[in-house]
């Protein structure tokens, strides 16, 4: 049964539901819509993940998750029309991290993805079907955010927990966020990704990625084209990204790229690169990896002189 409504805890015109159950039995708990809408957005989020959830309106009827949380006009009193209802987050033995995966793969949402996005960078992940499904559910909504709100630092954050966690030869998904019309932020943190995940795991099999970065890097080492920050820092970043994914059959086109940045002076920064790239050969000799020689190849590229 639901309980009375008082005056404390009515919704106001703009509430989409009467009140919302958590969880069954003893563990149950409701809250009203001002309650819920009061709760910290994190909160929120680990309450759908961690419990079964139904929203219902002041006649007790069900609303669907979507509709309930648009927080606007209330559900049933000239509300927008429902749009179909995205699966509620499961109960029962489901772990964290599949209910993760399912609402990052449901959801269009803009404030529960937000949520999914800051948890999926901090959860930690060993059972490698669970990476695979979390990696995908973080592609669409990579695609989903910068569809619909153009390049943020919550898609970067997104691109850059793909990149760690999914193989090396799943980097060529990301070869979409290279292509034109993309923000150069965008391309910015999928180069990130790029780099960090290769200058650890050796692969010089990923032929679109390597393609695309030379295709970049042939335009903009251009002095006509780094006359800002961004378009230095992006450079430096394709750089980067290309060093570690060309084949060693074409070192002499690496040395080549390496010698044009380097007459450019100034406007590349390769001390800062040079730093990158000494720490991540730092950790390969330490650990055994075989993209060690490639990083001290590059380590005496960046040296001017």
């Amino acid at each position: 049964m639901m309980g009375e409504q008082t005056d404390d805890d009515a919704p106001g015109d703009e509430g989409t539901f009467h009140e919302v159950v958590f969880g069954e039995g003893a563990d149950e708990e409701r809250l009203s819509f001002a309650q819920f809408r009061d709760l910290s957005l994190r909160k929120r989020v680990r309450l759908l993940m961690s419990k079964r959830s139904q929203f219902f309106g002041a006649d007790g009827a069900e609303i669907p998750r979507d509709v309930a949380m648009r927080f606007g006009k209330r559900a049933g009193s000239g509300a927008a029309p429902a749009a179909p209802a995205a699966p509620v987050a499961p109960s029962g033995d489901e772990g964290q991290v599949d209910r993760l995966i399912r609402l990052l793969r449901d959801s269009s949402l803009e404030h529960e993805l937000r949520g999914c996005v800051k948890l999926a960078e901090q959860i930690e992940v060993t059972d490698e079907q669970q990476r695979a499904a979390l990696a995908t559910a973080l592609l669409r909504t990579i695609k989903l955010l910068e569809d619909d709100h153009g390049s943020t630092p919550l898609s970067w954050a997104a691109i850059r927990r793909f990149g760690s966690l999914v193989p090396t030869t799943r980097l060529t998904e990301l070869a979409v966020f290279l292509q034109p019309g993309n923000e150069a932020e965008t391309m910015q943190a999928t180069l990130q990704a790029i780099w960090h995940a290769l200058s650890v795991d050796q692969d010089f099999g990923l032929a679109i990625l390597a393609v695309r970065t030379r295709q970049l890097l042939n335009k903009y080492l251009d002095p006509d084209w780094l006359c800002t920050p961004l378009a230095r820092a992006l450079t430096t970043d394709l750089l980067l990204a290309y060093s570690v994914l060309t084949p060693s059959t074409d070192e002499h086109g690496l040395r080549a790229l390496f010698n044009r940045a380097r007459s450019l002076g100034q406007a590349i920064p390769l001390e800062l690169a040079r730093a990158e790239i000494d720490e991540a050969l730092a950790h390969a000799r330490e650990h055994g990896r075989p993209i060690a020689a490639r990083l001290q190849l590059l380590s005496g590229l960046c040296k001017f002189g």
